[in-house]
Order: structure tokens, then sequence, then C-alpha cells
């Protein structure tokens, strides 16, 4: 049986099994250290979402980052299941940019909630190849959070 490497430009099938290993590692978590992360690693983190795949390439969102103690509580309390989410180093919230979004592609199509859900989901790959843990809320009080 032959099996077959995909691979980009530049990199090495060792740099893609990395990737499927941090693929495979990802898991919910609802207890995290203190510890603050480090700039450098929210940075890197964060521009994981630049690269998702999103329709038009319009990347509709928005990424927020909460570290402030007060703000993090509101947000858990703003969310059902969640009071675990104050307890975190810090809280990326991601906004779709809707009026963009549609109007750039006509409104025909509403393909945020496809593309932002890939550009999370580099984010969540991409924390835990930093080695920090990860928990999606999706159930929240949207009035709630915008203030």
């Amino acid at each position: 049986m032959e099996t077959l490497i995909i691979t980009t430009p530049n990199r090495t099938p060792r740099d893609d099994m990395e990737a499927l290993e941090a693929i495979k590692s990802v898991k919910s978590v609802s207890k995290f250290k203190p510890d603050p992360v480090p700039e450098q690693k929210v940075q890197a983190i964060m521009n994981a979402a630049r690269f998702a795949h999103s329709a038009e390439n319009l990347q509709p969102w928005k990424f927020i980052v909460v570290s402030d103690e007060d703000a993090k509580r509101k947000l858990a309390g703003a969310c059902t299941n969640s009071k675990h989410m104050a307890d975190a180093p810090l809280v990326v919230v991601a906004c779709a940019r809707l009026d963009e979004a549609v109007a750039m592609i006509g409104g025909y199509m509403n393909s945020y909630p496809v593309d932002l859900g890939m550009a999370l989901a580099n984010v969540t790959v991409a924390a835990t190849s930093e080695g920090l843990g990860t928990s999606w809320i999706f159930a929240f009080n949207e009035e709630k959070v915008r203030t």
C-alpha cells in the first residue's frame, strides 16, 4: 500500500506530521493554569487565524484577546456553564464582521459561520502546539457579551 503525503512548498513531511499530531492532541479543557501567556505565543496563535480559508478571502472576523480579570468574569457570566472561563489567563472572543462580509459578497451567501469556525480551528491547533489548552464556548447571551 502506498502512502500519499501532501505537503506545501517549503514544508517537509515531518512538519506535516507535527501538524497532524497537534490536531490529534486538541482537547477541550475546563481547568486552566493561572500563568500568563507570553505575548509572543499570543501573537503566534492569533496569527494562525490569518491562514484560515474564507469565502472570497474576506476573513470576516475580528478577535478580541481579553486578559483583564474583571472583563473575563463578566464574559463568564454572559455564558452558560462557563464559569471556568474566568480562570483562564486569557480569553479570545471571536466576532463575525457581518456587514462587511455580506456586503462584499452581495448578500447571496452567509459563509461567515464556516469561515469563523475554520479560523478558530487554526487558533485552537496553534494554541495546542504551543502547549496551551482551549475550550470553545457556544452558549452565550450576545447582548451581555457585547457590553
